[in-house]
Parts: C-alpha cells; structure tokens; sequence
C-alpha cells in the first residue's frame, strides 16, 4: 500500500486543514480498506480512524470527495465497456443468455439505476447537516404539543434556531 509523507493538498489543490495521517488514511479508506486495515498501514489505532470518519467535518469532507473521484473514474470504466456490453448482449440474446451483458448494463447505469456516492464534499455542509439532524432529533424528544396547530407555526423557527446555536457548537469544537 502507497502512502506519502509529503500529502498536504486534496487533489484539487486546495488546502484540506488535514494532516498527512489523515489524508493517507482517506487514500487507504477511499479504497474499500476497513478502519483496522486504514490504521494499520497509516500507524494510529483504529479508534483514531473511525473518530475521523464520524466526527470530523474536514476529514468527512475530503473523504467524500476522494469517493465520488473513483466513482466517477469507475463509472467512466464502465462506460468504456458499453461497446463490447451491447455486443456481447446481442450474441448472448441471440443464444438466449443474457445475464452477463445484462448485469454490466445495469453496472453502467443504462439499465436500472446505480446512485453515486452521496454526502457533502464541503466541511460547513457535513456539519450543518449534521445540526439539523440533531435540532430534528432534539424536537421529537419534545413529543407532543397540546397546541399542535400553534406547534406547526412554530417548528421550522425552532428547528432552524436549535440547528444554528449547534452549528455554531460544532464549530466551536470541530474545526
């Protein structure tokens, strides 16, 4: 397994407030390696790495952004293959076996569906939708209200000022 000791950008060149552990450690998850394996080739305790992966917006962030890079690369590849996909369809249909071409075309998206990685590539985004999930958390513990007409009036105010002064709590502690 590669790892540098010189990684200080993200691969677009932008400063990633990260350290070189971490951005090694994004390297190495980015790969489909586990938090055991991550910390083993990067030398922290897989502990360290999964406080990463939960807790820290910048590393969250660039993780992100270094999955939808392989997807996208991945899903490029597959497109490549199209041509001899739509081929080996026709020979296979005219045998009348069509799983393997049918299952790559589902791969590349042209029969069914595939999803690409989800999640914020930008620091602010992972906390503040990691706030609103909090502020919703914490107005359902509320239950109820005895007024739930004058509730409605009043629950995206709530949510929405929960959600900043966790934001700015956050903030405060994670970057």
């Amino acid at each position: 397994m590669n790892v540098t000791k010189t990684h200080k950008l993200s691969q677009n060149g932008h400063s990633t407030g990260l350290t070189v552990t971490q951005l090694n450690a994004i390297d190495v998850l980015a790969q489909g390696k586990t938090d055991q394996e991550t910390a083993t080739v990067v030398g922290v305790s897989r502990e360290s790495v999964s406080r990463w992966k939960n807790h820290n917006p910048n590393f969250i962030a660039e993780l992100n952004k270094q999955r939808r890079l392989i997807w996208g690369a991945s899903h490029d590849r597959l497109r490549s293959l199209l041509p001899k996909a739509i081929d080996t369809l026709e020979t296979a249909l005219e045998r009348g076996d069509s799983k393997v071409a049918m299952e790559l075309l589902k791969a590349a998206g042209i029969y069914g569906q595939i999803k690409p990685p989800s999640g914020s590539t930008d620091p602010e985004m992972v906390l503040w939708e990691e706030a609103i999930e909090w502020a919703k958390t914490e107005l359902l513990k509320q239950g109820p209200s005895a007024e739930p007409e004058i509730e409605m009036l009043f629950h995206n105010s709530k949510l929405s000022t929960l959600a900043h002064d966790k934001m700015d709590e956050l903030r405060k502690s994670r970057l």
